[in-house]
């Protein structure tokens, strides 16, 4: 299995991060209709797509992305949520769209509900991987375009991931 061999997969100490990660949500930003406004990256290493496991299920995966904050640009919020959840520095490329993000989770009383964010995702490079990072907890691995989506913990990333590699 590629993802488990240790040159694919590394995981970073988040005690002596050289950055902390953004806590709270007093600067997020949301659209008009109440919706959380979040930004992430589909960064690549030649053939390779940058994964990182699910703080809810560290067996599945996704692609860094977070909150897109009211004193920040939509692209730097890319960034930082990229190098916070995965300790990758990126060069950004271009915006892949903006996507309707619904997850649904199980409230207290045991019903389901629908929960949902708009994602601007970019396409990026890999520039750096740091060896610590705000969220090192999480693991980190590179994984082929196939391999990620089979892996992927929610169908609209799949979506993202594919798109994000039309043309390139």
């Amino acid at each position: 299995d590629a993802a488990s061999s240790p040159s694919k997969q590394s995981s970073g100490s988040a005690q002596s991060s050289p950055l902390p990660a953004r806590c709270g949500r007093e600067k997020q930003r949301y659209d008009e209709s109440g919706v959380r406004l979040t930004a992430g990256c589909v960064v690549r290493r030649g053939e390779e797509v940058l994964m990182i496991s699910s703080s809810k299920d560290s067996e599945k995966f996704i692609i860094p992305k977070g909150g897109w904050e009211t004193d920040e640009t939509v692209e730097e919020a890319a960034m930082r949520e990229t190098l916070e959840e995965s300790g990758v520095r990126v060069i950004l490329g271009p915006m892949i769209g903006w996507f309707d993000c619904q997850t649904h989770q199980v409230s207290k009383d045991g019903k389901l509900k629908q929960k949902g964010t708009k994602l601007c995702a970019f396409r990026a490079e890999c520039e750096e991987e740091m060896d610590m990072w705000a969220e090192g907890e999480r693991k980190r691995v590179w994984m082929t375009k196939g391999d990620a989506v089979a892996r992927c913990r929610h169908a609209y990333m799949v979506a993202i991931i594919e798109k994000a590699f039309e043309g390139a």
